[in-house]
């Protein structure tokens, strides 16, 4: 799991990444909410780690720097065109919680709201549903939905993630 507050300079991924290995083989799952995605296109070489994604042609390549930190490449190809982010990844595994939460709440965040972006007044609907300082949910467009957005509400500020291979949101 990717968590906390990242410097401005970093290029985070924030999900849910929990592993289950055997002798055999090694599982493991992105969790996006009720969503669960089976990742097992897992190799590592050295202190080297690639993951490929099940979905969108995506993979990483990473360096293992510690037990709870990964840093390398967010390698995502677009047909004739492959675009390579680099990122500093906070990865805690078995655990279920996005963002730390740091301040007390104050936010309610539970219920459906019309939302309108600054940039382009674009109007979205959000859907959430908050137990505590957990969020869940997503944003009703147009042209679709942000599928399972999960996240936390800390004092009075909502943060939500969502990622499973081709699309990596931070709100």
């Amino acid at each position: 799991m990717a968590r906390g507050n990242y410097p401005a300079r970093w290029n985070p991924i924030v999900f849910i990444f929990k592993q289950s290995a055997t002798p055999a083989i090694s599982l493991s799952n992105i969790i996006n909410g009720t969503e669960r995605l089976l990742v097992d296109n897992i190799r590592q070489e050295g202190d080297s780690l690639f993951i490929g994604m099940p979905f969108f042609d995506s993979r990483f390549a990473l360096r293992i720097v510690d037990q709870k930190k990964l840093e390398g490449s967010y390698i995502k190809n677009y047909g004739n065109r492959i675009v390579v982010t680099r990122s500093k990844l906070f990865l805690i595994f078995l655990k279920d919680f996005r963002f730390i939460k740091l301040r007390l709440l104050i936010l309610q965040a539970d219920g459906r709201f019309i939302l309108k972006a600054q940039m382009d007044s674009t109007e979205a609907v959000g859907e959430f549903k908050q137990s505590g300082s957990r969020v869940s949910g997503t944003f009703l467009t147009i042209t679709g939905d942000y599928r399972f957005l999960e996240g936390v509400v800390s004092g009075d500020t909502l943060k939500l993630s969502a990622f499973d291979g081709g699309h990596a949101i931070l709100l």
